[in-house]
């Protein structure tokens, strides 16, 4: 037999968390939408975002023919909880010299914090208080994001990274 689901639940978190607290991730990433937003359409916004944000660090070369990607993990949470639709994130810096352009400012990681922000005002979708920043308790950050996922609907843990996953779906 089955174990009861909410020891299920907690389960499959600890196996997030576990995982997730595997890697040394640098930047902590929330994205708001606006509130009137479908579940669908936040996804559909979501995945336009960071295809341009990659092509705009790779180039589309990079993107299209080699995958190049940001490494990332997200998840999608909101409106099921009373809140506005919104997407947390784990984010890999790539290396300075990786990217094509240049971020300026004396630190790299912090420049990119900005970046992914801007890039994300400038989304038709974005909402109000995004926030991108420096990660510095990794596993307390990883708790948090997937705080939220629970058995009937992991498919809000939504992945581009070759860590995680080859499929480009988010």
């Amino acid at each position: 037999p089955q174990p009861p689901y909410p020891v299920r639940q907690a389960r499959l978190h600890q196996g997030y968390v576990s995982w997730l607290s595997a890697h040394d991730w640098d930047i902590a990433l929330t994205l708001n939408f606006k509130p009137d937003i479908r579940k669908e359409a936040a996804r559909m916004a979501a995945r336009h975002y960071w295809q341009k944000l990659d092509c705009w660090l790779y180039g589309s070369n990079a993107v299209q023919r080699h995958n190049t990607r940001l490494l990332r993990v997200c998840f999608l949470e909101g409106e099921d909880q009373g809140r506005n639709w919104h997407i947390h994130s784990a984010i890999k810096a790539p290396a300075p010299d990786a990217i094509k352009p240049k971020i300026a400012g004396e630190d790299f990681k912090l420049g990119m914090c900005a970046a992914l922000t801007e890039r994300w005002e400038e989304t038709f979708e974005a909402g109000r208080f995004s926030k991108a920043e420096l990660i510095y308790d990794c596993a307390g950050w990883v708790r948090y994001i997937s705080k939220d996922v629970n058995i009937d609907d992991c498919e809000f843990c939504l992945t581009t990274s070759h860590i995680a996953d080859r499929r480009d779906t988010m």
